[in-house]
C-alpha cells in the first residue's frame, strides 16, 4: 500500500513536471520563435502545440543546439516560412535554458 502511494506520487510529480515543461516550451515558441506571428493573439495560443511533443522529446534526449535548430528549421519549412537564423538561435538558447 505504501509502495503504491509512493508510485502514485512519483507519477503525479512527473506529470506536473511534464505539464510545466510543456507550458514553458509553448511560451517560448509563441514569444521567441513565432513564425506565423500569432504570439500576441490569445485565441491562437495553441498554434504551435503540435510541435511541442517533438521538442520536449528532443530536449529529453539531447542538449545539442544544432539538433534543436534543425527541428525548428524543419517546422518552419512545414509552415512555409523561414525565420532569420539569429531568431532561431535565440529560440534554441531559450529552450535549452528551460533545462537548467
Amino acid at each position: 500500500m505504501v509502495l503504491m502511494r509512493c508510485l502514485e506520487q512519483l507519477q503525479e510529480s512527473l506529470n506536473m513536471n511534464n505539464e510545466q515543461l510543456t507550458s514553458k516550451v509553448r511560451q517560448i515558441l509563441l514569444r521567441d520563435w513565432d513564425p506565423c506571428g500569432v504570439g500576441d493573439n490569445d485565441a491562437l495560443s495553441d498554434e504551435y502545440d503540435r510541435y511541442i511533443p517533438a521538442i520536449v522529446e528532443l530536449l529529453a534526449k539531447t542538449s545539442s543546439s544544432t539538433a534543436i535548430n534543425e527541428i525548428l528549421a524543419k517546422f518552419e519549412q512545414e509552415l512555409g516560412v523561414s525565420l532569420p537564423e539569429q531568431q532561431r538561435e535565440f529560440t534554441v538558447r531559450s529552450l535549452l535554458a528551460v533545462l537548467t
